[in-house]
């Protein structure tokens, strides 16, 4: 049979382009893939994120200024707490009726909150505890943790019933830049100073307990617990961004169990999100500033198994279990979609499944801070005022 050279080199070129693709595929299983680019992102599917509302976050008329860190929330009265950096504050929205109040600390405690409670100092972390009705206020500028517990039923917006239902239980001092809080199995966990995690006793009687996950590397940034019943060791994941590795904890035993570096050339490792279920840690990467992406590692294996580019000044990761997909949030204003794509087998792709870029969707300059609210099937991101536009919380519904 003559063969027509326009086959021959479609043959070949079918042939090469394959072998690529599964040499790299192989290469990102040991970590050792080229540093992905930022430019050109693939858009793998259709919109993944409908922008269906935006709360101003205004109090008395007034924005709030600065920067926002991050965010979490309580699902029974469908509040939000907004940790406001920039102006020493907490700011709670409502999630159902789209308003929003400060909790805000300012030289006349009468007529603010938390005044009356201590200072707020450049709070970072925040958390709801649902289990206790407790929420958790680190703070950067002076190290402390803030434990207040909310009375039952839902306060209203207002600062008088606000200071009837908000109690202050008690003030835990870290000593220096609280940040990224966790909790687990009636513990909150803390990350804090120059390379630790703490952890609080959540029950009866709120108390710091004895024990500490030290970090030699640096202040942990990002970190992530095991919780599923399927985890053997219960281990503690932390991003310590100055050593470029991730640090691996057994947080029952408080062993170091192991350390995974990143690829050469990558750094600046801030966020961190878990599939327990799928066992993959995911990682952001900031640095190079052009090659911004997300690490998939094996929870199992500790090796890279894809390298995905993404938005560059990223500060959260939210993962939605239900469709298997991740969204990154970067300060460059926009979120990147990344989820699993399924190959048919009559493709004879070596992995029936992997991750990749779905889509990105536009949010606000320096919008770098979010959370997935599941019981709403939305995420929440936290854009700051800029020179035309007030702060706001964008409110993205999930697509199927």
């Amino acid at each position: 049979m003559k063969w027509d050279t326009n086959i021959l080199f479609g043959l070949g070129f079918g042939a090469g382009f394959y072998l690529g693709w599964a040499y790299a595929r192989t290469s990102s299983r040991r970590g050792s893939l080229p540093l992905a680019s930022s430019k050109g992102l693939v858009k793998r599917t259709g919109k993944c994120l409908q922008l269906v509302q935006e709360i101003p976050l205004t109090d008395t008329g007034n924005s709030f200024k600065g920067r926002f860190d991050h965010l979490s929330y309580d699902s029974e009265r469908k509040l939000i707490f907004i940790a406001c950096l920039g102006e020493h504050a907490v700011v709670v929205v409502d999630a159902f009726a789209g308003s929003a109040l400060s909790l805000q600390d300012v030289s006349s405690p009468e007529q603010t909150l938390l005044g009356r409670f201590g200072l707020l100092s450049y709070p970072q972390g925040i958390l709801f505890v649902a289990a206790t009705n407790r929420l958790y206020v680190a703070n950067a500028g002076n190290g402390k943790v803030h434990v207040f517990q909310i009375c039952e039923g839902k306060p209203c917006q207002t600062w008088k019933t606000w200071r009837q239902a908000l109690n202050l239980l008690t003030i835990i001092d870290f000593g220096e830049e609280a940040d990224n809080l966790r909790y687990a199995d009636g513990q909150v966990f803390v990350g804090y100073g120059e390379g630790a995690i703490g952890v609080i006793n959540d029950g009866s009687e709120v108390s710091r307990e004895n024990i500490d996950f030290v970090c030699p590397g640096g202040h942990p940034e990002g970190f992530q617990l095991e919780m599923s019943s399927l985890a053997v060791n219960k281990r503690i994941f932390v991003n310590v961004a100055d050593a470029n590795a991730i640090l691996v904890f057994d947080r029952t035993t408080g062993e170091t169990v192991g350390e995974w570096p990143l690829p050469q050339g990558a750094s600046d490792n801030f966020p961190m999100a878990l599939d327990e279920v799928g066992r993959v840690l995911f990682v952001g990467v900031r640095k190079p500033a052009d090659k911004a992406c997300v690490l998939c590692y094996d929870v199992d294996s500790g090796e890279v198994v894809e390298r995905l580019p993404c938005v560059g000044d990223m500060d959260d990761l939210c993962f939605d279990a239900s469709r298997q997909r991740l969204y990154v949030i970067g300060g460059a204003g926009r979120i990147t979609v990344i989820g699993t794509v399924e190959y048919p087998a009559s493709l004879g792709v070596i992995e029936s499944k992997r991750y990749e870029v779905l889509s990105e969707v536009p949010t606000g300059l320096g919008a770098r801070t979010g959370i997935w609210y599941p019981e709403r099937d939305s995420l929440y991101v936290a854009a700051p005022a800029t020179s035309t536009l007030p702060s706001r919380l964008l409110v993205y519904h999930a697509m199927d």
